[in-house]
């Protein structure tokens, strides 16, 4: 009952951008918009080699003769890496037009074009759609609550510098200490990062960022964010706690949208220059008109100094997650029916699912999307575990095949998720859940215990 509700709901594709989540064009130096909906994370367990990367974006490759980076290829690209499945704002995102045929997703209950996923999650939480009962509702609610914030990307040609678009697509990091999800590392090349960037940003026009302020200008510059209340939304690691702030959750709920998707304002002085920064905290919405960023009243003094702040403030190295310690497999038996219910059917699936209870799609780990070539894994039912995916080569293997230091490749999906975390990647794998905060040792513990006991369906 509860699955044919959620095929009526919306195409599956549409469940998976959670994994998108992140934000592209990230947030300025405050709060960006939300956009909308799925019901769950997004992992896939199959990392798209170098080949497969050209393989999903062919077009685009071949129109690359020319090292210069090229917008209208951009505009293509978002297209292909269907951008605006998680991100509002695409059209107005730069002044190069996309696609003619292109018209951004629609969100609309029911429908097979259902194509925007955050959205989707809104559309629950505000009660205008329900599940087969009142508790598969609540528990929807319960689920969703904290994935329904992605930054829209609005303004982007406005707000940023293209070599910081550039180095985040290339590397993704997290940027928004209070929410679940964030950009997923993606199978683009380097070719295409430009021309995506480029896109975004196309014609930049690069200003000479002041001399380093003062000490005592940068002093009181933080001493006018503390007082205009700046903390109650941002954190800004790398220097001491500011006044009004407290330390953020990942993943936080009870929170206002604003306040989940306020960045870590250390990268500010990275991504934009330093009068885009002094425009923005004076009037935000001059530059990035949905933004959730309030308008503070403030002299042009205050807003120079507290950009000086943003860009003068002297930063301790950034702290990354270390990375967990394997844990040895358990003696107890751990059945797939546990492993079904806490990984399986409640994250793995939305990026890996049964294509025909999905109206077709099973999700980019499946049957491809966002860039990522099929891959056939279907981890919605046991046999479809038990299949395995495709390789490279198009010859299916079992996903329990060992890596050469000898981990089950499932297991080394998830591993390469903390090393993701932990500013690293694992160049032969792709980290899962994709672009969604790792699992837990105890979690992956779980898995490589079942695999280790013949994963069996008992």
């Amino acid at each position: 009952m509860e699955r044919a509700s959620l095929r009526r709901l919306l195409s599956f594709r549409s469940l998976i951008s959670l994994a998108l989540a992140g934000s592209l064009a990230a947030a300025s130096a405050c709060g960006d918009r939300s956009s909308g909906t799925s019901t769950g994370a997004g992992p896939s367990t199959e990392a798209p080699s170098a080949s497969a990367s050209a393989a999903t974006s062919a077009s685009a490759s071949a129109a690359s003769t020319s090292t210069d980076p090229d917008p209208k290829r951009g505009a293509e690209l978002v297209v292909k890496f269907e951008c605006a499945r998680c991100h509002d704002g695409l059209k107005r995102a730069s002044p190069i037009p996309l696609p003619a045929s292109t018209a951004e997703p629609v969100f609309n209950i029911g429908k097979p074009d259902n194509q925007h996923c955050f959205h989707c999650h809104a559309e629950i939480l505000a009660g205008r759609y329900s599940g087969p009962s009142p508790s598969v509702t609540e528990r929807w609610k319960a689920n969703v609550e904290h994935l329904r914030e992605v930054p829209s990307l609005t303004g982007t040609h406005q707000r940023f510098r293209r070599a910081w678009i550039e180095s985040f697509l290339a590397k993704p990091h997290d940027l928004r200490p209070r929410l679940a999800p964030t950009m997923p590392r993606l199978a683009l090349s380097p070719a295409q990062i430009r021309d995506i960037a480029a896109f975004l940003v196309p014609e930049e026009k690069p200003a000479a960022d002041p001399p380093a302020p003062s000490k005592e200008v940068v002093r009181e510059g933080r001493a006018i964010f503390e007082n205009k209340g700046c903390p109650a939304c941002h954190t800004m690691s790398g220097t001491g706690p500011l006044r009004g702030g407290t330390a953020p959750t990942k993943g936080e709920r009870n929170l206002t949208p604003a306040m989940r998707l306020a960045p870590d304002l250390r990268h500010t002085r990275d991504r934009m220059a330093f009068a885009t920064i002094k425009t923005w905290v004076q009037k935000p919405q001059s530059i990035k008109s949905d933004t959730l960023m309030p308008e503070t009243p403030m002299s042009d003094d205050d807003a120079e100094k507290i950009a000086s702040f943003l860009i003068g403030e002297p930063l301790s190295p950034e702290e990354l997650p270390k990375m967990p310690t394997r844990l040895p497999v358990l003696e107890r038996h751990v059945s797939y029916q546990e492993l079904r219910d806490r990984l399986f059917n409640k994250i793995c699936w939305h990026c890996h699912s049964d294509e025909d209870y999905a109206i077709g799609d099973g999700g980019p780990g499946n049957t491809g999307g966002f860039g990522f070539t099929p891959r056939g894994l279907n981890l919605a039912a046991y046999d479809g575990i038990l299949s395995g995916s495709i390789d490279d080569e198009g010859e299916r293997r079992s996903i329990f095949t060992p890596m050469p230091d000898g981990t089950p490749r499932l297991v080394a999906a998830l591993v390469a998720r903390w090393l993701e975390e932990a500013g690293k990647e694992d160049p032969a794998i792709r980290g899962m859940p994709l672009g969604m905060p790792a699992l837990s040792a105890e979690d992956v513990q779980l898995v490589e215990t079942w695999i280790a006991q013949g994963h069996s369906p008992d």
